[in-house]
């Protein structure tokens, strides 16, 4: 994956020749060649969602079989790979939008879209991340206020049964 990074990274810095021409061709009094930027586009898109994919559903299988580990444990590790699944389809959102650029009188605004979609992406990316190592210090801080919460519903519901017990 690294290689591919590199790789598309290197081909967008240097699509056309010279390498100013990038920034001005839109005026026409420049000459230059550019590599298809469409397909490099569609190729790099289609190929990181394909590793974000493949990312998903790499650890599925293990993930399933483990056995040492509680529901809640398994429960929470899937609800983060779900939040992974939700960059992927910010992902695939985003390719929508691109179509719409290369016919664009004003490409700047039609940008709008694709950068909101690539920023929730790597936003949400982050965030999910992080999610592992944030779990603990959430949990201790909000223990008391999620016990409180289980305990209160545990009393009210008991002291209800307790209640309609004692009637009969």
């Amino acid at each position: 994956m690294l290689t591919y990074g590199i790789g598309f990274l290197f081909s967008f810095i240097f699509q056309c020749r010279p390498l100013n021409y990038t920034w001005n061709q839109w005026d026409g009094e420049h000459e230059g060649v550019c590599l298809n930027v469409k397909g490099a586009t569609y190729a790099n898109s289609a190929l990181n969602i394909f590793f974000d994919l493949v990312v998903f559903l790499l650890p599925v299988p293990r993930l399933l079989a483990l056995q040492s580990r509680s529901t809640k444990s398994k429960i929470g590790v899937v609800l983060v790979f779900l939040v992974g699944l939700f960059v992927t389809a910010c992902s695939i959102v985003r390719q929508f939008y691109v179509p719409h650029l290369w016919t664009s009188q004003n490409p700047t605004y039609d940008y709008n879209d694709i950068a909101l979609w690539s920023g929730l992406e790597g936003d949400v990316g982050v965030c999910c991340a992080c999610m592992p190592m944030v779990a603990g210090p959430v949990l201790y801080f909000f223990r008391e206020k999620v016990a409180s919460r289980f305990s209160s519903f545990t009393k009210t519901s008991s002291t209800k049964s307790t209640a309609s017990i004692s009637k009969q």
